[in-house]
């Protein structure tokens, strides 16, 4: 386990980057074989689309068949963003033009949703961190987007995070798909309307 901790990356970040955070990711159109970006869009933006209606009908397709193809089929057919920040075009790890400042972590098949969800921006250490979370296109796994140092090394901070949380909460499965260590990772776009967005992320999208 790395030695050092989530308080460490905390540490990198200034006042202003704090209360007033500013993430910007890459946001693509399906299919998922596309690597031609379509726009930027602000963390905000994108809890904003998660929590609308768009998405909805496809999401509760998904959630609702039990045909593993055809689970991946409509899987595939959602719009997705790489959260580690903003890429060129063939959207390869060398492609990376702007770190968005932020650790992706997925916790696939975790034994209750509704606890690991509570669990994660209740956390005295990292529940400041959680800027983004929401449950998974297939409803049965979190993603979280915690802030991080933007110029630090992302391996070392997705390490530090994943290791903390698989620790400290076994029980409630948050064990870090290890696919998030790419900076390329694409995450999936559903519908979640309870999607979680940091307190001081939604005072600053609502005055806008």
């Amino acid at each position: 386990m790395n030695s050092a901790t989530p308080a460490d990356i905390r540490g990198f970040l200034t006042a202003q980057q704090q209360a007033q955070p500013e993430h910007l990711l890459s946001y693509f159109n399906p299919p998922i074989t596309n690597t031609r970006p379509a726009k930027t869009v602000e963390l905000a933006e994108l809890w904003d689309e998660i929590t609308s209606e768009q998405h909805r009908p496809l999401t509760e397709r998904l959630r609702t068949t039990t045909d593993p193809t055809e689970r991946k089929k409509l899987k595939a057919g959602l719009p997705f963003v790489t959260p580690v920040g903003c890429f060129n075009y063939p959207r390869r790890d060398a492609d990376l033009i702007a770190p968005s400042g932020l650790v992706v972590l997925d916790f696939d098949k975790v034994p209750s949703v509704r606890e690991a969800r509570a669990a994660l921006p209740a956390d005295e250490v990292i529940g400041d961190d959680v800027m983004l979370m929401f449950t998974s296109p297939t409803g049965n796994g979190v993603k979280a987007f915690l802030r991080t140092d933007p110029d630090g090394d992302y391996l070392t901070n997705f390490r530090i995070y994943a290791d903390y949380l698989s620790s400290k909460y076994p029980v409630l499965g948050l064990v870090a798909d290890e696919s998030g260590k790419n900076l390329a990772r694409l995450c999936f776009i559903p519908y979640d309307p309870t999607a979680y967005l940091h307190p001081s992320y939604t005072s600053a999208w609502i005055t806008q």
